[in-house]
């Protein structure tokens, strides 16, 4: 191996150890597109280096996206955690969403629909549960006529 490949894969190496240790606030960048851009172009150009470096730019980056959705579904339990049982953590956002005063609303109590308005209405037979029996007996079974398999599909292939 040439000494840059082998610097470079102690480099990589060191940042694929270290990223437990980045602090919370400096995952959240890549969530920008820019930056998985700039990933990606990182990921393309270390194939210039061989396989082994672009394997282990792909490893240090694919470790970064876990160890950020890591953080931020780690965040969340603790948020879950914290509040209190029956409340939810948005009830404060949705408290401060402007909502429309009664006032504004328009309420149309037991508003019934006019006969002959709807197709889909309730007709005489509706609600009933009548079953007329065939009059054949319980194990009635007919045998269908059938043919080899490839008879019938055989006037498509001459």
């Amino acid at each position: 191996m040439r000494q840059d490949v082998v610097v470079l894969l102690g480099v990589l190496f060191l940042a694929f150890i270290a990223i437990p240790f980045v602090p919370h606030e400096s995952f959240m960048v890549l969530d920008n597109i820019l930056i998985r851009i700039v990933l990606l172009a990182i990921l393309l150009y270390s194939v210039n280096y061989g396989p082994v470096v672009s394997v282990a730019t792909f490893m240090l980056i694919a470790a970064m996206l876990l160890e950020r959705h890591y953080r931020v579904m780690s965040l969340s339990k603790l948020i879950f955690r914290l509040t209190p049982k029956g409340a939810r953590p948005l009830d404060e956002v949705e408290t401060k969403m402007e909502m429309p005063e009664s006032a504004q609303l328009q309420y149309v109590e037991d508003e019934t629909g006019v006969e002959g308005e709807s197709e889909f209405g309730p007709k005489d037979y509706s609600g009933q549960n009548d079953f007329e029996p065939l009059g054949l007996p319980e194990n009635h079974k007919d045998v269908r006529p059938s043919v080899p398999l490839g008879e019938a599909a055989a006037a498509l292939f001459n």
